[in-house]
């Protein structure tokens, strides 16, 4: 005990400080093994989002949902198991909605195809078109009588082949009866107009009415065209047969 106490505090003091440098050493050994593990976690987790990532784009440019793995993706179960349900969701949706547009444009078909054959066998010229006036649908005798096989087709502008200002003017007056009509279901009727031909050489007699949708709004609207010059010819020929009776 004396030799212990005649020891100096300095002597005395250096386990305690050999004990602090050694919790000292200890401390940084494991905040140093820490920061290894977590840079190397950091690096495994973003090496598993960018490999998520690439697959999720690569689902959905593709259109191939249904290839996405989450067993790919062990290091995120929860997130990729979350990513697969949600790509089968919008596959799902995908599906449903090319289903109804094949379904709506099949509809369209039959039904351009019923007013073709109806239009088919009438003896008026008939030409539909939508408000851009770009032809939709037209029967052989529309042909006939507008004399320009050549400039009329589906999807060609109207005006390639009438003069535009009688059909804008009806148009015109017909947009201002539906503004003017009370209730969706108000007769608009239809317009008589005569109508040169785009290069002014021949006339047409008709009449144009609107097409409307659900809503009563004007999608489009259709011409029934007759050739004057026949209607004269033909009423001659009806009068020289009365007469020769």
């Amino acid at each position: 005990m004396l030799a212990l106490a005649s020891l100096s505090p300095a002597v005395r003091a250096a386990p305690d400080r050999a004990l602090g440098a050694a919790v000292v050493a200890s401390g940084a050994g494991l905040i140093a093994a820490l920061g290894v593990l977590w840079f190397g976690l950091a690096k495994r987790l973003d090496r598993a989002l960018r490999r998520l990532a690439g697959d999720i784009a690569l689902a959905v440019e593709t259109r191939r949902t249904q290839a996405f793995d989450p067993a790919r993706h062990g290091l995120l179960p929860a997130l990729s198991a979350a990513t697969a349900a949600a790509l089968g969701a919008l596959a799902t949706t995908e599906r449903e909605r090319a289903d109804s547009l094949a379904q709506a444009t099949r509809a369209t078909e039959e039904h351009k195809s019923q007013l073709a054959a109806v239009l088919r066998d009438l003896g008026q010229g008939i030409v539909i078109c939508n408000l851009a006036h770009r032809v939709l649908l037209y029967n052989r005798a529309a042909l006939a009588i507008l004399r320009e096989p050549a400039e009329i087709g589906l999807g060609r502008p109207i005006f390639n082949l009438l003069a535009p200002e009688p059909i804008e003017h009806a148009i015109e007056l017909l947009m201002n009866r539906a503004a003017q009509r009370l209730g969706a279901e108000a007769e608009l009727g239809t317009v008589s107009l005569a109508c040169a031909t785009a290069d002014r050489r021949n006339l047409v007699h008709g009449t144009l009415g609107l097409v409307l949708d659900e809503a009563g709004k004007a999608k489009g609207y259709v011409l029934a065209l007759a050739d004057p010059t026949r209607e004269i010819e033909s009423a001659y020929r009806r009068e020289a047969r009365l007469r020769s009776l």
